[in-house]
């Protein structure tokens, strides 16, 4: 069985994180969505239970791992960043 969560967290950053199989998503609010691969369970815990999630992943996130850009309107992936 899979695991998956999902948060509409209160952030002035992130509107949406959803966690499948050590995949985070992360959907900003200005639309973009990122893919963070390699993130335990654990780690979105932790996360989620942050004082603030914006803080969160830009301390232990951002610049950290490197990161898909997603289109989310096509379905694609549209670059890499570290």
């Amino acid at each position: 069985m899979m695991k998956i969560a999902a948060d509409l967290p209160d952030s002035e950053m992130i509107d949406q994180v959803i966690w499948v199989a050590n995949s985070c998503f992360f959907q900003f609010n200005n639309g973009d969505v990122w893919r963070v691969d390699g993130f335990t369970f654990s780690q979105y815990q932790d996360m989620m239970s942050a004082e603030s999630l914006g803080r969160y992943y830009n301390q232990h996130i951002r610049n950290t791992n490197e990161v898909q850009v997603l289109d989310a309107k096509n379905k694609k992936m549209i670059g890499v960043r570290k």
